[in-house]
């Protein structure tokens, strides 16, 4: 065969040269991307957010869940009567939110002062928060505040951004609710603060859905005030809500209006109160 077609031997060379060719280019393009996600997610941690469908964010809560309930002990506290009034409580901060994504709150009893928002809507209320909370509106302020950070989406845009080596490549590879993913998620979400400006544009948030409410603005600032003399602050609200003086102040100034209805009725707050009795 050779000899009627002596040009396949050098064919034969030259496609071996184009294979090899191929994969040195493969190789290096696959080294190029991680390399990018090794050293660029945190830059381009909020443009990969906005491109991430809504519909990704729910399965990602999720998976997270379970490492969170067992980190606090995975004590869920459900008394009917304070179910009933939290579902109230969120049903109107809802309404007035207008968020793309259904609110799904938790209480866990716990002796940390917290509350904090997973991708997805799951919002868990640690129950020493709802302890400390002298009336409805300042509990409401601080849901609102979280509602915010579901709104702009900031527990994803904090796991690419903190989280983002193993999470984006489990995102990449399909390990989307994995072990390893959940693991990295649950850490970054309970170990890392938020921005300054997410802190910002999420009490501008509370403030927004309080006063569409005619709530007190300024009541999401009494309870931070309060939680911040708490001197057992591991893992409370400031671990990954820093408190400045200047976030105390611009709540304080953005005004005390109670023109609307009580959001909850003395017993309905009181049973809230009891939640995990």
């Amino acid at each position: 065969m050779l000899l009627h077609c002596p040009d396949i031997a050098g064919m034969g060379g030259r496609a071996s040269i184009k294979v090899s060719g191929i994969v040195a280019w493969s190789f290096a393009a696959t080294a190029a991307i991680i390399g990018m996600i090794w050293f660029g997610v945190p830059i381009i941690a909020d443009q990969v957010t906005e491109l991430l469908p809504l519909s990704w964010e729910k399965p990602l809560g999720q998976a997270v869940d379970g490492q969170v309930r067992a980190l606090f002990g995975g004590t869920e506290c459900t008394a009917p009567a304070g179910i009933a009034a939290l579902g109230k409580l969120v049903a109107k901060l809802q309404l007035a939110a207008k968020l793309p994504i259904r609110p799904d709150p938790v209480v866990l009893k716990s002796s940390v002062p917290n509350a904090f928002a997973l991708p997805g809507g799951r919002i868990f209320i640690l129950s020493d928060l709802i302890g400390k909370a002298g009336s409805p509106d300042e509990l409401a302020g601080v849901l609102a505040h979280e509602f915010g950070h579901v709104a702009h989406r900031d527990g994803l845009r904090r796991l690419l951004r903190d989280g983002g080596t193993g999470y984006l490549l489990g995102l990449l590879f399909g390990d989307v609710t994995g072990a390893g993913a959940a693991l990295v998620a649950a850490r970054t979400l309970l170990n890392s603060a938020y921005s300054r400006g997410a802190e910002t544009a999420s009490d501008d948030f509370s403030v927004m859905v309080m006063r569409a409410l005619g709530r007190p603005t300024a009541a999401l600032g009494d309870l931070l005030s309060r939680v911040a003399q708490d001197t057992n602050a591991s893992l409370s609200l400031f671990r990954d809500h820093p408190l400045t003086p200047d976030r105390i102040i611009r709540l304080a100034g953005t005004g005390s209006s109670d023109s609307g209805p009580a959001l909850l009725d003395p017993d309905e707050w009181q049973a809230l109160r009891s939640i995990c009795r």
